[in-house]
Order: structure tokens, then sequence, then C-alpha cells
């Protein structure tokens, strides 16, 4: 507990005196910003320079200008006079000339011009009419509302100095020569007075220029006695020399060089100096005084300041690293749940407005106190800005800022080291937020909506499909109408090809459509991947293709599947096969060794017996799966020859009659004397039939007859086998084909199952085929093989 208080403390602490530091810091940096901006206020752009003397002062430049200007001027003032007298003559030459002929024109055709404008138009009067255009004679209401016609003209003139004198004139015909002449003179001298032509007035010279000035035409304008000491007082001090509108280079050249006064061509030389006599609360002692009063050398003050303005940053920055720290960790305060921008716009607000007020009391202060401008201030601002407490309110301000800025600098801090969610605690990001959401609600599900319903849905395809000749059928005759209705216009030409762009567009979306449906058909029927570009398909056919594909896919791995099954069926009856022909081997040498043997006992020979009947039933087993096996996987090797299958047949039947007879079945062949040719396997054919012969056999009722027969079925050979079941055949054709399968569902015969499904398998090896027929408990049986 005492560790945690004593940490507390210490930030406290260091918190107080950063504040403090800070403080001193601005105190000193406003001190001495002050002193640079009023060096500079005064010294202007050569503050920076520590060989500036008065002459640099851009208070001091300007007067200097303004003064030397006007003595310039002043002397050349017999040669604008001259200019302005021969400018006015020429008006008044020009002007007055042509206004006595309008007037004696006027005077000689009086009635004729009056009756013209009483009585209208006469062709007798277009002649003298046509002259008053080319005189310059107009007619107008004067304000008291008599028609009457003046004389109006344009005058310009052009001094040789390169201003340009323009004037408009209108004079009443009823005026005298001589009141036309004053008019004249009149309105002369007020243009000339309003583009600053008049007499120039003789300028009150300061006591601080020493000058002397000649113009061309002899005029001398001077306040020195002896030009000579002139001269050589320029030389050893400020000033210059003019001669042919060429200054000499010194200093007072770069402040004087710009005065167009200087480059009127009539000055013939000029001697001016700037000397140090001038009256106390002269204009000039009053800048001196201002140069008197700022320093000159204020490389000291930028590095105060420079150091200050770092130290500010420092703390800054020790601030925010310190901002939220509660001993080992960190927390925000009240004032960060404030919405982020609206704390910056607060805080920047009142910076800006700070910095402001800032502004305007360093202008004031430089007005008021450094260079003397208070003519124009109120006087309570001028009290207050000459007092001490001026300074101290400005320290004051800059404090304020200081600690508006680090308040929100650490506030900032405090949300980042918290992991705020900075951005999300604005007014932007809720108003963004909540504009998102109502957009969405208002606009984005409406519009979702709308789209599901013009959306193809299988289901809702029929309803869609109206409201689309509907709405199609609907926009027609709506264009059809309004193209009628319109004038004749571009309107109705923009209409009529709205009209034919829908229709052309329905038309090409109709085509495509069914372009792309046929492909999709065809490539349906053909088992191939459609050739279209999917991403361009309508919904609808995209779900056609969809479909296609997952019933392609579909077919292809289950055939994939039935295949791999078959193989490993096929794979795994072979190996089992062979594991299991081995033992079986023995197994019957013993048993055909223990035939050999002499056993008396009988019951030991009965299972002897038993023992060779099952082995070579279980011989015949795996026999017969391996040749199934390796019909199916299609290894087993064919020799297609033509061969009689009546004679095959026939010795099949001979082979099998015994056997029949043993089992109280009789075998009837009715094509033993029948030769009939086929294109098969000699051995595979024969053992189509005995499977066929066997199968007759283990499944016929009892005293039934078997009847067996072949014959030609157009280009096939047949061997057909047909008999009564002994039991009940609730079995399909198809079924009975495949492997282990039997007739007999007990499967108490001594059947496998395999014999019809290998009889079926070698007919389509030979390219034939095997039918099988129910009919009832007639069971047949043909085998059909290529005559050729």
């Amino acid at each position: 507990m005492d560790t945690k208080l004593k940490s507390s403390n210490s930030q406290k602490l260091v918190r107080a005196f950063t504040v403090v530091i800070a403080i001193i810091a601005i105190v000193i940096g406003v001190f001495n910003g002050m002193t640079i901006v009023s060096s500079a206020s005064v010294l202007g752009p050569s503050v920076l320079d520590k060989n500036a003397s008065l002459y640099d002062c851009p208070d001091f430049q300007k007067e200097i200008r303004s003064d030397v200007s006007n003595i310039v001027a002043w002397s050349n003032r017999n040669y604008k006079e001259k200019q302005i007298k021969k400018a006015q003559q020429a008006c008044v030459d020009y002007v007055l000339g042509g206004y006595i002929y309008a007037k004696d024109y006027y005077d000689k055709n009086y009635q004729t011009i009056n009756k013209y404008y009483t009585d209208g138009e006469n062709e007798q009067y277009i002649d003298v009419i046509d002259k008053l255009d080319s005189l310059h004679i107009n007619d107008r209401y004067n304000e008291y509302g008599v028609h009457e016609f003046y004389y109006s003209a344009n005058y310009s003139y052009d001094f040789p100095d390169g201003r340009y004198f323009y004037c408009d004139f209108e004079l009443p015909l009823s005026y005298s020569q001589e009141d036309a002449l004053n008019e004249i003179e009149k309105k002369f001298y007020n243009i000339a007075r309003e583009q600053n032509y008049e007499y120039y007035q003789e300028p009150n010279v300061p006591e601080i220029l020493s000058f002397y000035v000649e113009s061309k035409d002899g005029v001398v304008y001077t306040n020195v006695e002896d030009l000579n000491v002139l001269k050589q007082s320029i030389n050893a001090h400020n000033g210059f020399s003019l001669r042919e509108s060429d200054l000499s280079e010194n200093k007072l050249y770069g402040i004087c060089k710009d005065t167009d006064t200087f480059y009127t061509g009539n000055t013939k030389q000029a001697y001016i100096l700037v000397t140090d006599n001038y009256n106390a609360g002269s204009k000039y002692a009053l800048i001196n005084n201002q140069y008197q009063s700022v320093s000159h050398d204020i490389s000291e003050n930028i590095t105060i300041c420079v150091i200050c303005l770092s130290v500010l940053l420092a703390l800054l920055v020790v601030s925010c690293c310190m901002a939220g720290r509660r001993q080992a960790e960190y927390s925000n305060i009240s004032i960060d749940k404030m919405p982020n921008d609206l704390h910056f716009l607060i805080n920047g607000g009142l910076v800006a407005g700070g910095l402001y007020l800032g502004l305007i009391a360093i202008y004031l202060y430089i007005n008021i106190v450094v260079v003397n401008h208070d003519s124009y201030y109120n006087q309570l601002l001028i009290l207050f800005a000459k007092s001490r407490w001026y300074v101290p309110a400005i320290c004051a301000l800059a404090c304020g800022i200081y600690l508006l800025v680090c308040e929100w600098l650490t506030s900032v801090a405090r949300q980042i080291k918290t992991h705020s969610k900075f951005f999300k605690n604005t007014l932007v990001y809720m108003l963004a937020r909540l504009a998102v959401k109502a957009f969405k609600t208002i606009i984005i599900k409406p519009a979702k909506k709308g789209i599901g319903l013009i959306k193809y849905r299988p289901v809702a395809f029929k309803k869609q499909l109206i409201g689309f000749l509907i709405g199609y059928g609907l926009v027609n005759v709506l264009l059809l109408i309004f193209v009628a209705v319109c004038e004749a216009t571009g309107p109705r030409l923009l209409l009529a090809l709205i009209w034919f762009g829908v229709n052309v567009a329905s038309l090409v979306f109709v085509v495509k459509y069914v372009v792309s449906l046929d492909e999709i058909i065809r490539a349906y029927n053909e088992r191939r991947p459609p050739r279209v570009n999917f991403n361009t398909l309508p919904q609808s056919l995209k779900m056609l293709v969809y479909a296609q594909r997952y019933t392609s896919e579909e077919l292809n791995r289950a055939v994939e599947k039935a295949i791999k099954d078959e193989r490993m069926r096929s794979e795994l009856i072979t190996n089992v096969s062979h594991d299991l022909k081995t033992p079986l081997t023995s197994i019957i040498s013993y048993v055909n060794l223990l035939k050999d043997c002499d056993i008396e006992d009988e019951r030991a020979k009965e299972y002897i017996a038993v023992l060779d009947e099952k082995g070579s039933r279980l011989k015949r087993l795996i026999d017969d799966l391996v040749e199934a096996s390796k019909i199916t996987s299609g290894v087993i090797t064919l020799n297609l020859v033509q061969l009689d299958l009546g004679e095959l047949a026939t010795q099949a039947v001979v082979e099998h009659q015994q056997e029949f007879a043993d089992n109280g079945l009789e075998l009837i062949f009715k094509g033993d004397k029948k030769s009939l040719t086929a294109v098969a396997d000699g051995t595979k054919t024969f053992r189509v039939i005995e499977n066929l012969m066997s199968n007759a056999r283990k499944y016929s009722a009892k005293g039934s007859r078997v009847y067996a027969d072949v014959y030609e079925q157009g280009n096939t050979a047949v061997f057909e086998i047909k008999n009564v079941s002994a039991q009940p055949l609730d079995i399909s054709e198809e079924e009975l084909k495949e492997r282990f399968v039997r007739g007999d569902k007990s499967r108490n015969q001594e059947g496998n199952g395999l014999g019809l499904s290998i009889a079926d398998s070698l007919c389509k090896a030979m390219h034939g085929s095997m039918e099988i027929t129910i009919d009832g408990d007639l069971f047949k049986v043909k085998v059909i093989l290529p005559k050729q």
C-alpha cells in the first residue's frame, strides 16, 4: 500500500514539474519572441543582417522614396504644364472646329430638319438627314422634355511620357461659340484632374534631404547654396545622382530605383543627399527612435526561442508517455468518453481562437508600442497595450494554448494505451453507422425484396413470365401513345427511338436466350459441356447448366464407383480363389489317397465319399469364380471360328443325357439332325451350353421334360433350352444374370449362382447375347450367336 501511494505521489510530482517547466519555457519564449517581432517590424527583411542600418528600415525607405519622387516631379512642373496646355489647345481646336461646322450646317437647314421630324419621312429630306450623321449631329429630349439637337465628339491625346488622355463631348447646338468653348475647357480640366494631369503643387521638402535638380528646360530646384559641396558630400556619405535617366550605383539607388518619376525624360541632372539633420518630432525622427528602440542583433533571442520550443515539445512527449498511468496500469478518465472529433473541434477551436487573439495582440503591440501608430485605436486599448500587464497577458494566453494542446494529446495517448476504439468513439463514425443502418433499412432491404420478386425462381417462373410479358406490352403501348400524342418534333423522334431500342433489345435478348437454350439441350443430348459463356447467361439457364453439370458429375462418380467396385470384386475373387485352390488341391489329393487305402469301416468309406463330393463341388465353384472374374475383367482369349452349332449342341446333350435320366428328367433335343453355322469360340460355346443344361438339371421339377433346340433366327444362330421350374420363380430375368443369384432362394440345391452369369458374359464376349424368359413356372433361355 505504501509502495502504491509513493508511486502515485511521484507521478503527480512529475506532472506538476512538467507544467511548471512548460510555463517557464512559455514565458521566456514569449518575451524573446516579442523582441524578435519588434525588431522584424522595424527592420523588415534585414532583421537578420547584423550590419543593418537605419536606411534598411522599410518605413525609412518608403518616406525617402516618396520625398525624392516629389522633388523630381516638382522640378519638371514647367514641362508638365506645357504638355497639358498643348493637349488642351489641341482638344479645343479639334472639338470646337467640329462644333462650329456642325452648328453652321444646322442653322442653314433648320427648317428642313425640323419639318422632317414633324411630318415624317419624305424623299426630299433624305440627303439633308444623311448629312447629320456625317457631322455627328444627334437629337434627343432634354431634362425639360424639349426636343433638341446636339454635337457629339470623342477626343484622345498621347503625352510624351507615355500617358493617355481620352474624353467624350456632347454640346447642344443651341450653345453660342463662347459657351461651347467654356464647356470644352471645363470638361478638359475636369478629366485632366481626374486622371492626375493637374498642375503639381510644390512639395514640403524634409530637412533630412539636400538636393539639386535641373530639368532640360533650364529650371533648377534646390535647397543648397553650393553644388560642388553637395557633390563632395554625396561621394562621402549617402546620396545619389541622376544624369540622363541613369542612376548612380549606391545605397539609395536600391531604395529609389523603382520611382517612376525618374523616367520622365525631362530631368537633366539631379543630386540628392540624405543627412542626419532632422527636427525632433518629424517623421524621420520617429523612424530613428523606432530603430534605436529595438534590438539589432536577435540571434541570441532566436536561439532561446528554439530552445524553449524544443523543451515544450519534449514536455508534450513526456506528458503523453505518462498519460493514463495508474501505478502499473493504464486507464482513461471521464473526458476521454467525449467523442474524439467533438473533443478535437472544441480544443482546436479554442486553440485557433487563442492563436488569432495572440496574433492580434502582437499586431497591436507593434503598432501601438513599437511604431507608435496609436491614433487609430481606443484610448483604453492604448493604455492596456502600453501597460506592464500586456506582455504577461500574452504569456497567459500562450500557456492556455499549450495546456489545451497537451490535454488533447494526452487524451489520445490514454485511449491508444488502453486500446480504446479511438475511431469508433467519434461523431462521424456514429453518424456514418446510423446512415449505413438507415440506408440498409430504407433502400437495401426493399431493393433486395424487389430483386427477389423479379429474380428467377422455378416455382414462380410462370407468374414472372406473365408479369414480364404484361410489362413489355404496357411499355410498348405507353410509348406508342406518347409518340402519337407528341408533336412531330424532337420529343416524338426521341420516343420513337426509345420504342425501337426497347423492342430491338428485347428481340436480341430472346434470340440469345433461345440460342443458348438450344446449345444446352444439344449438349445434354451429346453428353458434353455446353459451349456458352456461363457468366452472361440468365439465371434460369444458369440453373439448367448447373443441373447438367451436377447430373454429369453424379453419373461419372457412379460409373467410376461401379468400375472400382467391380475391379475390387474381381481382384478379391481372383485372390481368394487362388488362396483356396492350393489347400483344396491337397485335400482332394489326400481324399483320393484315402479312397485307394484298404478301409473296412463302412462309415469311414461314407465319410470319404462325402469329402470327395464336397471337394469336387468346391473345386468347381472356385473354377467358376476364376472364370467369371477373367470374363468380367476381359482377360480371356477367344478363338472365333465358323462352327456347327447343331453338332456342338448334340454332343453336349449326349454327354448329359444320363445325368438328366438319373435325376428323373427327360431331355428332349429337337435339333439333333440340324446343321447350323455360327461364328464363335467352340470351347466357350460348349461351356455356355453345358452351364444351361446343368442349370436345367438342377432346378427342373422331378418327372418333367426339358426341351433343347437349335434354329436360325434372321442372321443369327440360336440354341434354346426350356424347362419347368421345381420352385416358384418370383425373380426377374435380369437378376438371374447377376452373380451368386439363384432361383432356389432356400439355396439347398447344389448350384452356386454363377452358371447363368458366366453364360451371359461369354455370349457378350462372342458378340452375341443370352435371353431369359419366365412364363409362370416355365423357364426358357436362348443363346443367340452371329452367323458371320
